[in-house]
């Protein structure tokens, strides 16, 4: 039985500059380029959640996000602190977290500075992916000050989606007897980021869900949507960080 996790940091360079810098801590926060009130160029790279009350959001051109913060300030908001990103301080914490994650998994890949897939097969169920998964989020907590969503599923592209469903500190499971039920709850949720998600992982209809949903465990193995497909971990040549790489 495959048992697949992907791990979200939550608003992870807002947050790495909230532990670094205590008095950020209670503030909206925006890393990005410099908005020059209003005249800057470039976008929001990203914003931590009391930002995206106010609409702010990655890849947002910053002088929309200098306006939103403006228009929030004049309602009694608290005002939005915009920073310059630390990319240095950003890939050293995130180094360390991916050492965190190699030690609480049969393989991992890094998908990107703040996101990683892990294998837990070998603990032979969900529940004990649960319980280890929990203790990967104290851990991460505990040792760099940082949260971070979970999502536990049969293969990358249902751990993906799930991750994000309970954001922040979220952790979801979702077994493969669940696919079809969660995949529906997804595209129904009002919240554009998880139909999203999900169609941009190349499933465009209902109808299409419920064929997978269908599948048993070793189908879901090979479920293949748009880049994300698996590739055997025993493929020669596989290091362990690239163990779970997508397909070229």
């Amino acid at each position: 039985m495959r048992i697949i996790v992907h791990v979200d940091m939550d608003a992870f360079y807002a947050a790495v500059e909230e532990r670094y810098n205590p008095a950020l801590r209670g503030l909206p926060v925006a890393v990005g380029a410099d908005p020059k009130e209003g005249k800057g160029r470039g976008v929001v790279t990203t914003a931590n959640y009391m930002a995206r009350r106010f609409g702010i959001h990655s890849a947002l051109p910053i002088t929309r996000a200098w306006r939103l913060a403006e228009a929030a300030r004049k309602r009694g908001e608290t005002a939005t602190v915009f920073i310059h990103p630390n990319f240095p301080l950003y890939r050293e914490v995130s180094a360390r977290i991916m050492q965190i994650f190699e030690g609480s998994a049969d393989s991992y890949e890094e998908a990107s500075i703040d996101e990683a897939y892990l294998d837990v097969s070998s603990l032979g169920n969900f529940a004990a992916a649960v319980a280890q998964m929990s203790s990967l989020k104290a851990e991460i907590s505990e040792k760099e000050g940082l949260g971070c969503s979970i999502g536990i599923a049969p293969n990358k592209l249902i751990a993906k989606i799930a991750s994000g469903y309970k954001k922040p500190d979220g952790l979801t499971l979702v077994t493969p007897e669940m696919v079809r039920e969660f995949l529906d709850a997804c595209l129904k949720r009002p919240e554009a980021s998880m139909s999203r998600r999900f169609r941009t992982s190349g499933h465009e209809s209902r109808s299409e869900n419920r064929k997978h949903s269908r599948r048993t465990p070793e189908a879901f193995r090979s479920l293949r949507s748009g880049s994300m497909a698996w590739r055997s971990t025993s493929s020669p040549g596989c290091e362990k960080k690239s163990s779970l790489g997508f397909a070229p």
